[in-house]
């Protein structure tokens, strides 16, 4: 067994666990695993697989995960929390049980591709951290993201609008740290200012994109024509570090178009806001609060009418690829705020 610290900034877990945990939890989450014991909000103890398969009250209440996953949850005669999670959901089933800061966690089967259950560890500890976020006023955006010398910009966007690859663009060619592919966390800061959270979430890229880069394909080759790294191996992969929070510059919503040059237009207030609530958004997101934290849906509203005032946000579009080398400029003027 080992132990170890995930530190995302607003929350820090103390992880016990086998080193097959350790391993993955760096793979996920590099640069914010720590060795050294540091304070922890939470503490999260993978204990391995238990065939055995509880007795589910008759008043436990049935709630969907961020995740996806559905749990049946409960509380005991002492105020314990459990959360159980089927066998039957696709990746198998695990049990938790939440003592206030001190979460335990069982393997109750899993899907024989997973190798081992450890993966719901991950999830939980990734669950931990959006829950933290949400009760401290973060916002989830289904985005990517990038920070350049502590400045942050996040692409968001309808599927196939460009978001992986303007996060791809800058971190290839303007040496930019990836913060996400696909999710981030935006809230304000000690300071008052807006930040970025990163998410340790695989990064899916385009095979095309990757052989237009010179890269070769590394990763895990997916069905639909992409290539999956974790973000440790994505790291190693571009040679930059990922980045876990940045200071929040722009809001850019790109749009790929082959044939022609890269163009930048402002978007107005209003405009942005609608977007962000369209687009910046998933359906079937649910925040179920089966760990009994107290979380709730966030309002999106609020937050992205107060995000859309004190942001600037821009379309980019254009065949955002070919002309980044060339567009330096025109990207530094954005972060400057220049435009």
């Amino acid at each position: 067994m080992k132990t170890y610290y995930v530190d995302f900034k607003i929350v820090t877990m103390k992880v016990n666990g086998p080193l097959e945990l350790f391993q993955l939890a760096n793979s996920y989450f590099p640069g914010a695993v720590k060795d050294n014991e540091i304070r922890f909000d939470f503490e999260v103890n993978y204990n391995g697989i238990n065939k055995s398969k509880p007795k589910i009250p008759q008043d436990a209440k049935l709630i969907q995960s961020f995740g996806g996953a559905s749990y049946y949850t409960w509380q005991d005669n002492n105020n314990k929390t459990f959360s159980y999670c089927h066998d039957s959901y696709i990746y198998g089933g695990n049990i938790i049980e939440n003592n206030g800061r001190e979460f335990n966690i069982w393997v109750t089967d899993y899907d024989d591709n997973q190798k081992s259950g450890i993966i719901w560890a991950i999830r939980l500890i990734r669950e931990l951290f959006l829950m933290a976020g949400i009760l401290k006023n973060y916002i989830p955006i289904h985005a990517s993201a990038v920070s350049i010398d502590n400045q942050g910009l996040i692409f968001f966007g309808e599927k196939g609008s460009g978001k992986t690859t303007s996060m791809f663009t800058l971190v290839n060619k303007l040496k930019a740290q990836p913060l996400s592919n696909d999710l981030v966390l935006v809230g304000k800061d000690e300071d008052n200012e807006w930040e970025i959270l990163g998410w340790g979430w695989r990064v899916t890229v385009g095979n095309e994109l990757l052989k237009a880069s010179g890269f070769s394909e590394r990763g895990e080759n997916l069905q639909n024509n992409k290539t999956a790294f974790y973000p440790l191996d994505f790291s190693k992969y571009i040679s930059i570090p990922w980045c876990w929070h940045s200071k929040l510059k722009a809001i850019i919503k790109p749009q790929i178009d082959l044939d022609k040059n890269l163009t930048v237009e402002n978007i107005e207030r209003n405009n942005i806001f609608n977007k962000l609530l369209q687009e910046g958004t998933e359906q079937e997101w649910q925040f179920g609060d089966y760990l009994n934290m107290g979380i709730f849906i966030p309002n999106f509203k609020v937050a992205f009418d107060k995000i859309s005032n004190d942001i600037p946000s821009y379309n980019v579009t254009g065949n955002i690829w070919a002309s980044a080398t060339d567009s330096t400029g025109l990207w530094n003027k954005i972060l400057r705020g220049d435009m």
